[in-house]
Parts: C-alpha cells; sequence; structure tokens
C-alpha cells in the first residue's frame, strides 16, 4: 500500500513536470518526446499492478474472493429503523 501511494506521489509530480510539453527540443534542436513520459509509461503499468494486488479494482476483488459491498441508502436505512421499531418486542 506504501509504494502504490508512493508511485502514485511521484506519477503527480512527473505529470507538473511535463506539464502538457508532450515534446522537448533535443541535443541538436530537433523536437522528441518529453524524457519523463517513459518514466510516466512505467509508473502507469505499476500503479496498475499495485492496484490489482490491494484488491481496488472489480476484477482483482473478484479473483481474491472478496464480495462487492453494497452500501445502504439513507431511506433503506430509515425504513429499516422504522420496520424494527413497529414489531413488538
Amino acid at each position: 500500500m506504501v509504494r502504490l501511494c508512493q508511485d502514485v506521489g511521484l506519477r503527480a509530480r512527473v505529470l507538473a513536470a511535463i506539464d502538457a510539453d508532450l515534446m522537448v527540443a533535443g541535443s541538436k534542436g530537433q523536437r522528441r518526446a518529453h524524457p519523463l513520459l517513459s518514466t510516466l509509461t512505467a509508473l502507469e503499468g505499476s500503479i496498475a499492478k499495485l492496484e490489482d494486488a490491494c484488491g481496488f479494482t472489480p476484477r482483482a476483488r473478484s479473483s481474491l474472493g472478496a464480495s462487492e459491498v453494497k452500501r445502504v441508502s439513507k431511506l433503506e436505512e430509515m425504513m429499516a429503523r422504522r420496520r424494527a421499531a413497529d414489531r413488538p418486542a
């Protein structure tokens, strides 16, 4: 989990450094891809693998045997409390 957080933070810094300039001037003045693009690509792959390992994707959760948790809406909570209150003790 720590590694995932570190990679996400590093990805944000790399994106800020690239700052929409995907092309930069090369040593002889030619246009070339920003050198951090390869780092960004590697980070994206690393983040995806770590998200799978932590079970952060639906596919990863199903392979880990984790069931999807359904959030109970406020209306459902209120109706359940009312049903419980209406039952005889």
